[in-house]
């Protein structure tokens, strides 16, 4: 739909973030159309293709808890710890 240019679901709460220009479109407007959609995807009138799966929804790659920014964090907090730890003693 012309002017809502992103749209983010949560699957565990399952609420969309829908970010559109008030231009084009009006809250209630959205929310129509919103409700049209998913009225139209549960009568199997919107086929859902391959692209719109998401493919690694419910699995969880082994060591996906432990991503380059958990661990640049860990260390960093680390580091500040005994840094702090060396200004108390001294």
């Amino acid at each position: 739909m012309k002017g809502i240019y992103h749209a983010v679901p949560n699957t565990v709460t399952g609420r969309v973030l829908i970010k559109f220009h008030p231009a084009h479109h009006t809250c209630d407007e959205v929310y129509d159309f919103v409700q049209s959609c998913a009225s139209r995807l549960s009568e199997g009138e919107i086929e859902i293709s391959l692209k719109h799966k998401n493919p690694r929804l419910g699995r969880m790659n082994p060591g996906a808890f432990f991503t380059r920014e958990l661990i640049v964090s860990i260390a960093g907090n680390v580091i500040a710890g005994l840094v702090l730890a060396v200004f108390i003693a001294a």
